[in-house]
């Protein structure tokens, strides 16, 4: 992603509004259909003990044991870029229900976007994730939860002192077929679960060239799995 503001002549009054954060919902029958998949994925996968390049695409199911050191979860596992993963129904249901959904989320053409990594992500026993973000690796973040969890929460953090925000940050409760579309920049992290959380997480590459925009204010589609913090 070019820097925050990109003047050149041709620049609107008005600049291009891109998400920092918002929260959107997928249908429950699209997530039943990612659970039975995760469930086949996982069935006869490869599993890996070192740190993976969860960017790299491959047709091979390989499951990856948490690296323990952002994502710290003695059995949980992720899977590789499932980009290539040789799976249609797999592909149907993410490009038909959520990956066209995307150019109108962010409000770019679908020219300027480029969907380059989704992975699926098993706590199993449970575990946590330290404060990190994507910046240099996503410009956005598309995460889903395919299951409802009393703990695990996943907390963003507003500090762009160019926001009107009223809260710092925000904590959102694992919700099946709730789904955070979120800046690569932002900061955020997962609280202590016993649980067997799941996600499917999506990476999304955007080319903002010759495009004056702003982030916008949060929006929050569901805001019973929401929590403000002062």
């Amino acid at each position: 992603m070019k820097s925050r503001l990109v003047w050149n002549e041709y620049a609107n009054i008005h600049p291009h509004k891109l998400p920092k954060f918002k929260t959107f919902n997928i249908d429950l029958s699209t997530i039943d259909l990612l659970l039975k998949k995760l469930d086949d994925y996982v069935e006869g996968s490869n599993l890996y003990s070192e740190i993976s390049n969860m960017h790299e695409s491959t047709s091979e199911k390989r499951l990856y044991q948490a690296e323990n050191l952002i994502y710290m979860a003695p059995t949980g596992v992720y899977s590789h870029n499932l980009k290539e993963w040789d799976d249609d129904e797999y592909h149907d249901c993410v490009n038909n229900n959520i990956l066209n959904r995307i150019p109108e989320l962010i409000g770019l053409d679908d020219e300027r976007i480029d969907i380059f990594t989704h992975n699926f992500w098993d706590y199993r026993d449970g575990g946590y994730v330290k404060k990190h973000s994507h910046f240099g690796k996503d410009d956005f973040t598309i995460l889903i939860y395919l299951n409802t969890c009393e703990t695990g929460r996943t907390g963003f953090y507003f500090e762009d002192e160019g926001m009107n925000n009223r809260y710092p940050s925000i904590r959102v409760t694992p919700t099946k077929g709730l789904a955070c579309c979120f800046s690569g920049d932002m900061e955020h992290d997962v609280e202590t679960t016993l649980e067997p959380k799941k996600t499917l997480v999506i990476g999304i590459k955007a080319n903002l060239e010759y495009l004056d925009w702003v982030y916008d204010d949060p929006i929050v589609s569901d805001i019973s799995s929401i929590e403000h913090y002062m």
